[in-house]
């Protein structure tokens, strides 16, 4: 039961972790991008933004992924 918890734990743990680092990532690239002047950098500033905000507004996990699809894809995730 305990290893089964661990990996519940830990699963959400990454899961949060990942998204943050993400949101880094797009904004130290979407200034690189912009430099190079490449398709993709006035995405990378829209998904940094929009993660960023959600992060100060202390939104949730769920909420972050929800809205990096929107912002990458042009369409929200699909329920199931």
């Amino acid at each position: 039961m305990r290893d089964a918890l661990s990996a519940i734990l830990f699963s959400a743990i990454a899961t949060e972790a990942f998204i943050n680092d993400l949101a880094e990532a797009a904004t130290r690239e979407a200034d690189d991008a912009r430099d190079m002047q490449l398709p993709a950098a006035p995405v990378l500033a829209d998904l940094a933004a929009v993660l960023n905000s959600i992060e100060d507004d202390r939104g949730g996990v769920q909420l972050k992924y929800h809205m990096a699809r929107m912002t990458c894809a042009g369409h929200a995730l699909t329920a199931g």
